[in-house]
Order: structure tokens, then sequence, then C-alpha cells
């Protein structure tokens, strides 16, 4: 999966401190920062299945 996103996150702090952000400001970059965690960590369970063999399966179905 694309790191970018988690990488641009993490790299808010460097652009602007957490500290001069209000608990307001912080919620969505830290609620931002543990979706995409999470969701790197689902997809890294996933196995990667070519779009052709997607087409087949699902004509199976």
């Amino acid at each position: 999966m694309d790191l970018k996103i988690r990488l641009s996150l993490e790299n808010v702090p460097v652009q602007a401190p957490l500290n001069d952000l209000s608990l307001d400001e912080q919620l969505p970059y830290w609620l931002n920062l543990y979706n995409i965690a999470m969701i790197e960590k689902l997809l890294s369970g996933l196995p990667i299945v070519p779009c052709n063999v997607l087409v087949l399966l699902m004509g199976a179905i």
C-alpha cells in the first residue's frame, strides 16, 4: 500500500507543532493517523489478486 498519506500525516508535527494546536484541532489529526494505520494493517493481510482473476471469480458467483 502507498504510505504517502501516513508519512504526510506523520510530518504534520514538523510543520505545525501539535502543542500549538487546540485539542479540537488535534483530534482530526490523531483520528486520521489512527485510521490510516488501521487501513494499512488490514490491507497488509489481504492477498493481492490481479483484476482478470477477480473478473473470473465474479463470473463464477
